[in-house]
């Protein structure tokens, strides 16, 4: 039977405390079915193989900034007085994400 390649633990360890697991669990399930969908290539669902390194650190970025996103309109929370929140952050983790994934590789069919 093949494991979970990624926990909520993962993205929580990525994250840092957090206040909602249910939403933890959601994002973090939308990620990895993303990812299962993008890179069958990997046979993620049908292997008790854990995926390389990049593809699981790529899926646990992602996981977090879909959790994120709902914190903030920007994807990123940021507080205090010294805090400063760019838009561009969240774009930039975003790709980042994707690149780790492999997402510009062609979907087997």
């Amino acid at each position: 039977m093949p494991v979970d390649w990624i926990t909520t633990d993962d993205v929580q360890a990525w994250l840092g405390p957090l206040a909602d697991p249910t939403r933890l669990a959601d994002s973090t399930a939308a990620a990895k079915k993303y990812v299962e969908d993008r890179r069958s290539d990997l046979d993620l669902i049908g292997s008790p193989d854990p995926p390389p390194a990049d593809v699981k650190l790529g899926t646990t970025i992602y996981a977090g900034l879909i959790y994120q996103a709902k914190a903030s309109p920007t994807g990123y929370a940021a507080y205090g007085d010294g805090a400063i929140d760019l838009p561009g952050d969240s774009q930039q983790a975003y790709m980042r994400a994707m690149r780790l994934i492999g997402m510009r590789r062609p979907v087997a069919i």
